[in-house]
């Protein structure tokens, strides 16, 4: 192998920030203002081995300033190797041994020129070794430099927006989002219908329980570690008012719950519930009747018609049960003895303590009109009512109601 002593070198560093867009014109062409480097380099040597020849600086590897890449991207950057001794570098490649950010390659058309977008899984500095070929064929002399890449986060990505669930006032909800990793962590900030919620600041936002207020519009703001963010779509959290059961106001027998055999037993209650009602009638644990109607009628009762009644009032699956009335079938009611006397006539009855009655009379047994005598309620249950009409000639009819 011959070693020869080549003449001292000046090698140029040019580096040049540019848009994507931009067009640059070949270094050759006279076009490209670089902004310069200079290196220079004390002495130079070459070493010959078969077509390669190696052209190194005495000091060692030289180095470019660091150059910054933004994860996600467009990236362009120029790069201009060039000796005194044989001027401007005429083609490029890159240490194997030293990869580009995956993403970054040399254009092919425009010479020493880096561009691409960076898509790099780990973000951070990257020292790759360029080196600057004597010909176009990247053969010839050739000259190194260190560059340094630093890839930066980019926008985060979000891989999950949150979703928009539905659920009970009470219950547990949950909203998250997911985010490419690049390696850094993330910050995070839930924004609801546009207003930044202080302190949830976590990839997931809980609510333990949800409330009626907690229902709304949420996003998820995401900020990389190189300042740029990402909002997610929103994810509407809906919150429906708890379901409770009917609440029962009263029940209550009608006419009363102490009645004649043959009147007719009205029971009504009174509820009320979210939804709609319906109600289911027992008496004693045995089903009476199921009615959409808060009101059961039992005309003309009669002893078995007696005994312990409630009602079930159910709306949205839950249901509450009345407390009982209890309803007592007596005799029919009907008039017993009735004693004229100079003063009037009076007239007894079975009576129900409690009860108002009232006597009337007419002349004939089916009369069509019959005139009031005398009403009373019923300190006993042996009832009286007296006519103050004395008893006169022509016979009287008597009947009596009950209310």
């Amino acid at each position: 192998m011959n070693l020869r002593r080549l003449p001292s070198l000046f090698v140029a560093l040019f580096l040049q920030f540019s848009p994507l867009a931009r067009t640059i014109q070949p270094a050759l062409s006279g076009l490209l203002q670089p902004i310069a480097i200079l290196l220079r380099l004390a002495s130079a040597a070459s070493a010959v081995a078969g077509g390669s020849h190696a052209l190194a600086a005495v000091s060692g590897l030289q180095s470019a300033s660091p150059v910054k890449a933004t994860n996600g991207l467009p990236f362009s950057y120029q790069i201009q190797i060039s000796s005194a001794e044989y001027g401007p570098a005429q083609s490029y490649s890159v240490d194997p041994l030293t990869p580009l950010p995956t993403g970054i390659v040399f254009d092919s058309k425009v010479l020493g020129t880096l561009k691409g977008t960076p898509n790099v899984a780990t973000v951070g500095p990257k020292v790759i070794t360029v080196i600057g070929w004597e010909f176009a064929t990247t053969s010839g002399h050739n000259l190194s430099v260190s560059l340094t890449i630093n890839v930066i986060a980019g926008a985060p990505i979000i891989t999950a927006d949150p979703l928009s669930p539905t659920v009970t006032e009470g219950n547990n909800a949950i909203l998250s989002v997911s985010v490419k990793s690049d390696g850094t962590t993330p910050t995070y900030q839930w924004i609801k219908d546009g207003v930044d919620i202080p302190g949830q600041t976590n990839p997931s936002i809980q609510f333990t329980p949800a409330k009626l207020s907690d229902k709304g519009s949420y996003t998820c703001r995401v900020r990389s570690s190189g300042g740029l963010s990402t909002t997610s779509k929103a994810g509407v959290l809906t919150v429906n008012p708890a379901a409770i059961p009917p609440v029962i106001h009263s029940f209550v027998a009608g006419p009363s719950a102490h009645l004649h055999a043959g009147e007719t037993l009205t029971l009504t209650v009174n509820a009320t519930a979210a939804g709609t009602l319906g109600y289911q009638w027992f008496k004693g644990v045995s089903p009476v009747a199921s009615t959409a109607l808060p009101q059961l009628v039992l005309p003309a009762v009669a002893a078995g018609n007696a005994g312990s009644y409630t009602v079930k009032a159910t709306a949205n699956a839950l249901s509450t049960t009345s407390d009982p009335v209890v309803v007592v079938v007596g005799a029919p009611l009907a008039a017993g003895k009735v004693t004229p006397d100079g003063t009037g006539t009076t007239v007894g009855f079975d009576a129900i303590v409690g009860r108002h009655y009232s006597l009337e009379s007419a002349a004939q047994p089916d009369a069509i009109s019959w005139s009031p005598a005398t009403d009373a309620v019923a300190a006993t249950p042996a009832g009286l009512l007296v006519d103050p009409v004395a008893a006169g000639a022509a016979p009287r009819f008597y009947r009596l109601r009950v209310q």
